[in-house]
C-alpha cells in the first residue's frame, strides 16, 4: 500500500516498520477491548495474491541495506506461497485497498447506476 499510494519503496517502508510496530503496541493493543465491535478482515488468500506485488519489491533491497536481512525472510516466506491474480479479488474487498481497484475509491460505488 505504502507503494501504491504513497510511492514509499520497500527499503524505506521496511525501515520505518519498528516505529509502527510500536505504535500499535503503545496504542492500538491496549485499548482493543474497549472498542465497540472487532472485525477480522483476513483472507485466506490474500498473501497468495499480495505475493505477485510484493516479491519484485522486496528483492529491490539491495544486501548493502540493513533491511536486506528482513527483505530475505520475507521473500523465503513467499516462495512457499503460490501466487494468485488480483483478477480474482472483487473490488469490494478490503484487500483492493493494498493492490488498487478498490470500489471504495470510487464515489459512485455499489449504487452507481447501470
Amino acid at each position: 500500500r505504502d507503494y501504491l499510494n504513497r510511492g514509499r519503496s520497500a527499503h524505506a517502508t521496511l525501515r520505518q516498520w519498528p516505529g509502527v510496530a510500536a505504535g500499535e503496541r503503545a496504542n492500538i493493543f491496549p485499548n482493543q477491548n474497549h472498542a465497540d465491535a472487532v472485525f477480522n478482515s483476513g483472507l485466506v488468500y490474500e498473501v497468495n495474491v499480495l505475493k505477485v506485488y510484493a516479491d519484485p519489491l522486496l528483492r529491490s533491497i539491495t544486501p548493502d541495506l540493513p533491511e536486506f536481512s528482513e527483505a530475505r525472510r520475507l521473500l523465503d516466506m513467499l516462495d512457499r506461497v503460490t501466487a494468485l491474480p488480483s483478477t480474482l479479488v472483487p473490488p469490494q474487498s478490503l484487500l483492493r485497498e493494498f493492490i488498487g481497484g478498490s470500489w471504495y475509491y470510487d464515489f459512485a460505488g455499489w449504487y452507481k447506476s447501470a
